[in-house]
């Protein structure tokens, strides 16, 4: 009777001590149909035109033209460009969400640089709340207009990537500590049994 005692306490203290174990969840990537467009104004900096201008600033903010799947939530609202360099070429945040989320650069390269054009495209990372951090691309394109610079943007998602650093969420488990505690009572009755034999 003892020696039953004996494994029930253990049982429990297995049972406490699993109870508040957590394992970890993570929310679903962005869907890989999911697409954002932005326009606005561009300021060259650095230089006389796009050219020679080092990099660029955006008169905050800019509008989001539209938004398909996970970005529809945005369409109509206002999102802020960060200012570029292209000598080193930027990297991290380069824009940001007025209601949450935003697109981290982890590369950014310059497809065509003229008097009166620039293409840029960046890879990075898409941060939107309740969704795991999905990598992707944005697209900029900028153009000289009589003396008036600006530029569009088009925002993608790359499917069924995860980003190393993504922050995973934490939900408790306490089923399966009871799960894994009536497996350890289980084993202990059934050494009992074969012991008495």
């Amino acid at each position: 009777m003892n020696r039953i005692r004996k494994h029930l306490g253990a049982t429990a203290l297995v049972v406490c001590a699993f109870a508040g174990w957590s394992l970890p969840a993570s929310a679903a990537l962005l869907s890989s149909a999911t697409e954002i467009a932005f326009f606005g104004i561009f300021q060259p900096t650095g230089g006389t035109n796009l050219a020679d201008s080092s990099g660029g600033t955006f008169p905050s903010p800019v509008t989001i033209a539209a938004g398909v799947n996970d970005f529809a939530f945005a369409v109509g609202g206002n999102a802020t460009f960060l200012d570029i360099t292209f000598n080193p070429l930027t990297t991290g945040d380069i824009l940001t969400f007025a209601n949450g989320g935003l697109f981290s650069a982890t590369e950014m390269v310059i497809d065509l640089q003229s008097e009166t054009s620039l293409d840029l495209t960046l890879q990075g990372i898409w941060s939107l709340n309740g969704f795991d951090d999905t990598e992707g691309q944005l697209v900029l394109t900028a153009d000289a207009l009589g003396g008036l610079y600006t530029f569009s943007a088009a925002g993608t998602v790359f499917s069924n990537v995860i980003s190393p650093d993504i922050e995973i969420a934490v939900i408790p488990v306490p089923a399966a500590a009871w799960l894994f505690a009536s497996a350890l009572a289980g084993l202990g009755i059934t050494k009992r049994r074969r012991a008495a034999r």
